[in-house]
């Protein structure tokens, strides 16, 4: 009967004479409710059981098979909403502003106002990490500000996931003739650097500094760390810590770069070639690097009156420093800044090709009717994937692209009142794209019958089973294109809070029913599922980037990430809780019978060592391994993914083999009671054994390379045919060279 009391209220112990006919202090009546598990009849977590006492009554068998099913659809759930936080956060961050450079011209250039390096680890980072993130703050407001399992593991198990297995299932997508090296590569090195200084600083707050206690310092540097990594990681990018004479010859290129962009030869003419929507014809590679032709359009910035009907604007695009008997081109397409496709402009891209000789080529663009007074916008043309030739550097765009402005203005005199203002503030045309892209998302997540006729037999089944969740997403966030991303951000990241507490709740119940520690769920199952949304956008990613920055350098922000923010933030709040209330009746219950109570009489927050430092041990020695293979790849190979058959998939071996000794050694601790000694030695005793493993799995893959020559020299997946696109293997790599 006190079990079933509420704790909390200042009248409790007379609520337990009146209900319970019996006398009971405060304190006896939240140790009998403490002591009733969540699964047991009377328990409850943030929201379940939702069938009551019935669903208690259940048998525990029937329960775990309906936990296991709810948790793995929660996160089918987690990953639909998810992919709307990334979307949101992909349009925040692709944001540019037209502005004076800081070099003192009077031209405008159009910078992003995300730098890339920043985006990634700060938001993201977020979008990725924002399901472990929000586990672990859940869980720690869920527990009145106590340490719980769940958190700690789940990132734990997240970062061995994300490192090891998504890195090899990238590994393993790229053809054998074929590698992807970390353009990023400084950046790289400080990420790598900070995910594993990141856990090993874990291990020095609860074994070394404060042990079993985490004080509000610990805490704050926790979270400090945070923008130390973004700002290192910045540094890096912007070149700060390049020598003298690397940032001498850059400039130095780029200066005989700039040298006769002006002075063309010969030509004249030709007639327009312009194909919208049809891919550029892949062009000799050499023919790509050499040549001076150059690109660009013949100013900067144009303006255009829009009236009452549709007219038709036409671009030059202007070819200099010609080279005879060469055709060369470039790929465009339009971006609106202010300006809104479908209300203001048509959308269009296309390929801009020039025939021998031919210095001038046309974009003809579409300007859509606008109100008299309506405000100016503007959207930019832009130029980019030269083939044959380059872009001119001085304008705006700079070598990768050429950009083009241009400003829309209204007949007659601006408009004033509510209009004019919610058009100047937010922009009518904005909120209608808005408005019209929500009814669309909720029309196709409603009827997908479009989806439905041109996916295949796996991509049907994935439709119906994510089919409530997109209908539901659907109505309760809007789309990215309302005001700017922001309001998608911030409702997504809501859901996820939601989702995530209804996860915490089932992991919970499913450990409960099963018999199965909560640290155990959390850092197989429930860190598998918060991370397969990562692993399906990495796969593709190394699939279609040219580098691997998007594959490993987002892994290794993402981890870091993960600690500063996922750790950092709930354990800052809490021992800025205990440290504000000290020792109540509730730490008491939980820590009066420790010895931590003797060595912290006025309390704290307590977080004890044994389990999660042995885990932070474990998962930093099998990422520094991870970290030397991928090192050693790009040395010997040129690059982190790919390569030849036998580094490949040896690779992808060796890493998938430390996820699961990390797995199961972790498990194998929470649920053994072996002394400290006894652990570590059969921790490095299983690891011995791990990689005497993948030694022996990489000799007999050569083995049997001698003995049946080509049986093994395409991996699944990989072509067999054809020569590589990008980041060719060396013959010249001694032992890996292919036949």
């Amino acid at each position: 009967c006190l079990g079933s009391l509420r704790p909390g209220r200042d009248f409790i112990s007379q609520e337990a004479e009146e209900i319970c006919g019996q006398k009971a202090s405060t304190l006896e009546v939240m140790s009998a409710n403490e002591d009733l598990r969540i699964c047991d009849i009377g328990g409850s977590g943030l929201s379940m059981p939702w069938g009551g006492d019935a669903e208690q009554r259940l048998a525990h068998p029937a329960r775990s098979v309906l936990y296991a099913v709810g948790l793995a659809y929660s996160f089918v759930g987690v990953s639909v909403v998810a992919d709307l936080f990334m979307s949101s956060i992909e349009t925040i961050t692709s944001k540019v502003v037209r502005r004076r450079p800081n070099d003192g011209s009077e031209r405008l250039h159009t910078f992003k106002v995300w730098n890339d390096t920043v985006a990634n680890l700060t938001l993201m980072a977020l979008g990725s990490s924002a399901p472990e993130i929000a586990l672990s703050v859940v869980e720690t407001l869920k527990s009145g500000y106590l340490s719980g399992p769940l958190g700690p593991s789940t990132i734990l198990g997240s970062a061995a996931f994300n490192l090891l297995v998504i890195v090899a299932a990238c590994m393993m997508v790229i053809p054998v003739t074929e590698v992807r090296k970390i353009d990023a590569e400084q950046v790289f090195f400080v990420t790598a650097v900070f995910s594993i200084l990141a856990y090993v600083w874990l291990l020095v707050i609860v074994e070394f500094s404060s042990p079993n206690i985490v004080e509000v310092w610990e805490g704050v540097v926790t979270l400090l760390l945070l923008p130390a990594l973004v700002v290192l990681s910045y540094m890096c990018d912007k070149g700060y810590f390049e020598t003298k004479s690397g940032g001498d010859a850059a400039r130095a290129k780029m200066e005989a770069e700039v040298v006769n962009n002006d002075g063309g030869t010969g030509g004249s003419g030709g007639q327009l070639m312009i194909v919208p929507g049809e891919e550029l014809e892949q062009k000799d590679e050499k023919q790509a690097e050499g040549g001076g032709d150059i690109l660009t359009f013949g100013t900067e910035a144009t303006e255009v009156v829009a009236g009452q009907g549709q007219q038709a604007l036409t671009v030059e695009v202007k070819r200099t420093n010609v080279t005879p008997g060469k055709e060369v081109a470039c790929k465009y397409w339009l971006r609106g800044l202010s300006a809104v496709p479908g209300y203001d402009f048509e959308e269009t891209d296309g390929d801009v090709v020039f025939q021998d000789g031919q210095l001038v080529a046309e974009i003809e663009l579409t300007i859509l009717p606008r109100r008299v007074g309506q405000r100016k916008v503007e959207l930019q043309v832009v130029l980019e994937d030269a083939v044959g030739a380059s872009f001119h550097p001085d304008m705006d765009g700079g070598e990768e692209q050429n950009l083009l402005t241009v400003a829309i203005q209204s007949q007659g005199q601006p408009e004033s009142g509510c209009i004019a203002f919610l058009d100047n503030t937010v922009g009518v045309n904005t909120m209608k794209s808005a408005r019209d892209c929500w009814l669309d998302n909720i029309k196709d997540a409603v009827a997908p019958c479009e989806e439905m006729k041109e996916t295949d037999l796996m991509g049907k089944v994935l439709t119906v089973v994510m089919y409530p969740w997109s209908c539901i997403y659907s109505v309760a966030v809007p789309p990215p294109e309302l005001l700017g991303g922001w309001v998608c951000f911030v409702m997504s990241l809501v859901h996820i809070f939601v989702l995530t507490a209804v996860i915490v709740d089932l992991a919970e119940m499913f450990g409960c029913v099963t018999g199965v520690k909560d640290s155990v769920t959390a850092i197989s199952f429930v860190a598998l599922g918060t991370s397969m949304p990562d692993f399906f956008a990495s796969k593709s990613a190394a699939m279609q980037d040219s580098n691997a920055d998007a594959s490993i350098v987002n892994v290794t922000g993402s981890n870091s990430v993960n600690v500063f923010l996922g750790i950092g933030l709930p354990w800052t709040m809490a021992a800025i809780y205990w440290q504000a209330t000290g020792v109540d009746a509730v730490w008491l219950k939980n820590y009066g019978q420790h010895e931590v109570y003797q060595q912290y009489p006025e309390g704290g927050f307590v977080v004890f060592s044994g389990d999660l430092s042995f885990s932070v041990a474990t998962f930093s020695t099998v990422a520094a391994l991870a970290l030397v293979i991928i090192r050693w790849r790009r040395v010997s190979l040129g690059g982190e993914l790919g390569g030849p058959f036998l580094p490949k998939v040896s690779s992808a071996f060796a890493f998938v083999a430390l996820w699961a000794y990390f797995i199961g050694i972790c498990a194998w601790k929470f649920e053994t009671k072996a002394s400290t000694e006894v652990q570590l030695a059969t921790a490095s005793w299983v690891l011995g054994v791990v990689l005497v493993g993948c030694a022996c799995f990489t000799a007999a893959l050569m083995a049997i390379q001698k003995l049946f020559p080509g049986s093994m020299s395409v991996a699944p997946g990989d072509e067999e045919e054809g020569e590589p696109k990008a980041g060719k293997v060396e013959a010249t790599k001694v032992g890996w060279q292919q036949d």
